[in-house]
């Protein structure tokens, strides 16, 4: 049996629909009847270690503010319901140079500051998930994000026309 790198493992059985967790030093697996064969099962256990590491790894990760992840985070990819692929969330630009270099459209990736900048905005859950819908859509970055429409903008300064003796006409 080949050794593989729990990250991937655990990729792999989240992707088939399994929840991966741990709890006292042990592997929780929760899954529908059918997803995981005894196969999977032996593998697990032969990568316990490195389960429970990675496991403790993310949830770290999960719990860190923004601003520490921005300062010493890894990249993450997320799965999100609601969306068809996975995005990633990367601490800084380079990091999001570097997934776009591996073919990782940049319309998947979040960099910290796009995060701290779009929950700064006061957004709620679906109203994020339409954001980040229209950011895959167009491969773009968020660049800005503002909660509050744009305060009214003065009227343009108009020059008068010059309509003769003729008096206005009405549209209805």
């Amino acid at each position: 049996m080949t050794r593989l790198p729990a990250w991937r493992l655990l990729a792999d059985l989240r992707h088939r629909g399994a929840r991966v967790g741990a709890d006292d030093g042990r592997v929780r697996l929760k899954a529908l009847a059918g997803v995981l064969s005894p196969e999977d099962r032996e593998t697990i256990a032969l990568h316990k270690a490195g389960v429970l590491e990675q496991l403790q790894l993310e949830e770290r990760l999960l719990n860190q503010k923004l601003s520490e992840f921005q300062r010493s985070g890894c990249p993450l990819e997320i799965e999100v319901p609601g969306l068809n692929v996975t995005i990633w969330f990367v601490p800084q630009e380079e990091d999001a140079e570097k997934l776009a270099a591996e073919g990782i459209r940049r319309g998947r990736i979040w960099t910290a500051a796009e995060l701290l900048n779009l929950w700064q905005g006061g957004y709620s859950d679906a109203e994020v998930l339409d954001i980040a819908r229209v950011k895959l859509k167009f491969s773009g970055e968020v660049v800005d994000v503002r909660r509050d429409a744009p305060t009214k903008q003065p009227e343009p300064t108009q020059t008068p026309l010059d309509l003769g003796d003729k008096p206005p006409r009405e549209f209805d």
